[in-house]
């Protein structure tokens, strides 16, 4: 009897630095009850559908959301599994008051067949550098925020679920609208100076390492929560939730990558 698989040399194609990958694969089966099923369900029709998640450290993911995309992870260097996918869902945080290491989250879902196999060449052979948070923050129009305990980058475009003739009863993704969220906790001195305002059009950086940030044109602040808690003896901090605007009124906003030449991701290329 051969041993159980360990994860040691797990990988996922084009990914650096990759901490867990994971896949739920499920038939969503259509029951049916007749004459003769003697009382009972039976279950045959249905449609197939799967989606994953893989968890890295760093700031920009190799994929952006609305892109497709082959997902070939591997559990040991060899047995694993590969399908075409959307990616749906990119979440980047950066928690500075405790020291831990920027990771991201990528979510994504079935485009096409999913397929285990036991002869998948897949392997991360890059340098580890996972990048940690300190001297990062939230920049609102250029303006550093003070205080930044935390912050949670969440860009997302579900796309819209289909199955036709031509997807053999898989459901697979067209590119859907793109939102996203901030939300990000601070210590404050004044809230009537230091604090984001609603009802206005931001450019917002995300990151700020050495001039590298995620830079998104516009953000809204939706909600602004301060927090006082003298059971707990800590300083008074507030937590504030952004969301994307893709117009200020006079000019289409945009969303670029943290790069040295930053990559425009939104609006999609034609």
């Amino acid at each position: 009897m051969a041993a159980p698989l360990v994860g040691v040399n797990m990988a996922v194609e084009g990914v650096n630095t990759l901490r867990q990958w994971r896949i739920v694969d499920r038939s969503e089966l259509r029951p049916y009850a007749a004459s003769n099923t003697k009382s009972g369900y039976g279950r045959a029709c249905g449609i197939v559908d799967w989606e994953g998640v893989y968890l890295g450290y760093g700031i920009m993911p190799a994929v952006f959301p609305g892109d497709t995309f082959t997902f070939t992870g591997s559990i040991d260097g060899s047995h694993g599994y590969t399908g075409e996918a959307y990616c749906n869902r990119v979440e980047i945080v950066v928690d500075i008051e405790n020291g831990n290491y920027v990771e991201y989250a990528v979510g994504f879902a079935c485009n096409g067949l999913l397929t285990p196999s036991k002869a998948l060449v897949v392997s991360d052979v890059t340098i580890p550098d996972p990048p940690c948070p300190e001297g990062l923050t939230v920049k609102l129009d250029d303006d550093d925020q003070t205080h930044v305990r935390f912050m949670r980058l969440i860009l997302e475009n579900k796309g819209v679920p289909y199955v036709d003739s031509d997807t053999a009863g898989r459901r697979h993704r067209t590119r859907g609208i793109f939102d996203a969220k901030l939300q990000y906790s601070q210590y404050f001195e004044d809230p009537t100076v230091e604090l984001a305002a609603k009802d206005i059009d931001y450019n917002v950086k995300v990151g700020v390492a050495t001039g590298k940030a995620w830079d998104i044109d516009f953000m809204r602040v939706e909600s602004i929560q301060p927090i006082v808690d003298l059971s707990k003896d800590e300083n008074v901090g507030v937590v504030i939730e952004m969301a994307f605007n893709a117009s200020d009124g006079t000019d289409m906003g945009s969303v670029k990558t943290p790069e040295d030449t930053p990559e425009e991701k939104w609006p999609y290329a034609a």
